[in-house]
């Protein structure tokens, strides 16, 4: 998996907050790993509004694009390390459910033609 961007918006860039994310959604990859498939991650952190001080005002978009499928999850939080621990649940939910589907699909390509070889 490659983070093609990572932006901060209104926002100091802090190395530790920026090495956390990272290392939040690189941890993404154990659910990627087996489907061989090039994969792009778009990352976004920071501030929704610049003169608020207090409540859900950190936000962490991530956007992972897999070839015929886009994901994408967004968290507004009191804080970005507990806004970046929702987004990589939502997209670990996601993906896990994508290959559900990708299995199932496969299970019934092979009961056709399962069928079929019994009807000849």
């Amino acid at each position: 998996m490659e983070i093609k961007t990572f932006k901060f918006t209104n926002i100091k860039l802090d190395r530790g907050l920026q090495d956390y994310i990272w290392k939040k959604m690189m941890r993404l990859e154990k659910f990627l790993g087996k489907m061989g498939l090039p994969q792009d991650l778009h990352i976004e952190a920071g501030k929704s509004t610049a003169h608020h001080k207090e409540g859900r005002i950190f936000r962490v978009e991530a956007t992972l694009e897999i070839p015929g499928k886009v994901l994408r999850a967004e968290s507004c939080e009191f804080d970005l390390r507990v806004a970046a621990d929702n987004v990589y649940n939502e997209l670990a939910r996601e993906i896990k459910e994508l290959k559900g589907q990708l299995r199932a699909k496969q299970r019934q390509g092979a009961r056709v033609i399962k069928n079929l070889e019994v009807n000849l």
